[in-house]
């Protein structure tokens, strides 16, 4: 279990993310042919925050899009089988916070909306560590062996997207 809790520079304990991450959204084992399982979604309509959801996926790939009470929408991409990866684009309101901390704060806003959803904030705390200022856009930066994140934005009119990859 060592292996998932790294120790930083810094002394503090950047949380097993690799599990979180990798089974937020993964079924058990419905596709035998996929080692993960068949994307789940990893929001509920009913929670807390959340003004609507929609959900929709097959075997290997999911599409589930989120729209907080807050405006903020957040669109979930999953595929893989025997590799995962996630991309979480959030639709917000455009202003000149930086790119990793906006994303950070993305994090923390969802990491807040619902007890279930907390290992957003866990994340949200690995990437406020790990990544650096600035960060370049779609550079992978590694938040533990074996996991990089992947950050991107789109600017435009009143709108920022925010794109943030996980890969195994």
């Amino acid at each position: 279990m060592a292996n998932f809790f790294p120790q930083s520079s810094s002394g503090s304990y950047i949380v097993g993310l690799i599990i979180m991450l990798l089974t937020i959204g993964c079924g058990n084992g419905d596709a035998p042919s996929c080692s993960l399982g068949s994307p789940e979604p990893i929001f509920q309509p009913d929670m807390t925050g959340i003004e609507s959801h929609q959900f929709s996926g097959d075997d290997q790939n999911s599409t589930e899009q989120v729209q907080f009470t807050n405006g903020t929408t957040l669109l979930v991409h999953q595929s893989g089988c025997d590799q995962l990866t996630q991309l979480f684009q959030f639709t917000i309101p455009a202003d000149t916070t930086s790119l990793r901390s906006q994303t950070v704060q993305s994090f923390r806003m969802v990491g807040g909306q619902n007890p279930d959803l907390a290992v957003f904030g866990l994340f949200a705390n690995a990437m406020e560590e790990v990544l650096p200022t600035p960060v370049v856009r779609n550079q992978p930066y590694e938040l533990q062996p074996g996991m990089n994140v992947t950050l991107d934005e789109v600017t435009g009119g009143s709108e920022r997207i925010l794109r943030v990859r996980f890969t195994n």
